[in-house]
């Protein structure tokens, strides 16, 4: 009997344990302030145009999160805090700094100063699963020449999702891969978004363990949209995520984006780099 038992040991020892599976959903915890400062660089051919059009800008979003005795909800207070933008159009250097508006064409005060200080809260249950999102009424969306941009209701979800994205749903092990399919309103376009998701590794960032996920996808109109632009084939999009296992959070995001973009049976081809990191302290 010992000898049959030995070998048994010997190869269950040897057999690899089943990897660790995680619940990465992020945490907000009341009494922190979430600060979240994203920078994007974007080139894009005009028709018509000599040259590129280029965009690079840079919006910090803060995050106070407080607790609802009542509900035992946790409510993060949503608020655009800053905003800077840099363009080249049709050969003209325009500039924008929430800091000093007054600088800056009337064109880039409609379509930046519109975003600052736009406040709304989204609600989340004791273990974190959205619940809804309140303040929209009073968000209106911002003329953006002879169209709008978003609306509250479109800001906030866009936002909410770009997030949720970067995370599985239910719990994932280190190898191990998720399906991501949503719609996107982002007027004046609207995107469905196919992709998956890889649970990559497990890497130490400043001394905290960091899970490290990779998304790659594409981007297509989604049927029925009535979105002035549209996107061909050809869209994709790939991005790098580190959700800290500590204080379950997303710290650092960054995603590469290629649009076949289309209106009026034109092409305008865009490319855009859009990096994301996330402090969290004590909120005064």
């Amino acid at each position: 009997m010992k000898k049959f038992l030995l070998p048994l040991f010997v190869l269950v020892a040897l057999h690899p344990a089943p990897a660790q599976k995680e619940v990465l959903r992020a945490s907000w915890q009341p009494g922190k302030l979430y600060k979240q400062e994203t920078a994007m660089e974007m080139a894009a051919a005009i028709p018509g145009s000599p040259a590129e059009q280029k965009t690079t800008m840079s919006q910090t979003i803060e995050i106070r999160v407080q607790a609802e005795p009542s509900t035992g909800n946790k409510l993060a207070n949503f608020s655009i805090t800053g905003v800077k933008a840099d363009m080249e159009m049709m050969g003209q250097k325009m500039t924008y700094d929430s800091s000093d508006p007054a600088k800056s064409q009337p064109l880039l005060q409609q379509t930046f100063g519109g975003l600052l200080n736009k406040k709304f809260t989204m609600v989340f249950d004791k273990e974190d699963k959205y619940v809804e999102t309140r303040g929209l009424e009073d968000l209106n969306a911002n003329p953006l020449g002879q169209t709008t941009g978003m609306d509250g209701k479109q800001l906030s979800e866009t936002i909410r999702k770009s997030f949720e994205m970067s995370l599985p749903k239910g719990p994932i092990a280190v190898g191990e891969t998720w399906d991501i399919e949503e719609t996107m309103d982002m007027q004046p376009i609207s995107m469905l978004v196919k992709a998956k998701g890889k649970f990559d590794s497990v890497v130490e960032i400043d001394g905290r363990k960091h899970a490290k996920l990779l998304v790659d996808g594409t981007f297509s109109t989604p049927p029925g949209a009535a979105s002035p632009l549209t996107l061909g084939e050809g869209s994709k999009f790939s991005g790098e995520s580190l959700f800290d296992l500590e204080r379950r959070v997303i710290t650092s995001n960054k995603s590469t984006t290629d649009l076949k973009m289309q209106m009026q049976g034109q092409s305008i081809p865009m490319k855009q780099t859009v990096t994301t990191k996330t402090t969290v302290e004590d909120a005064k």
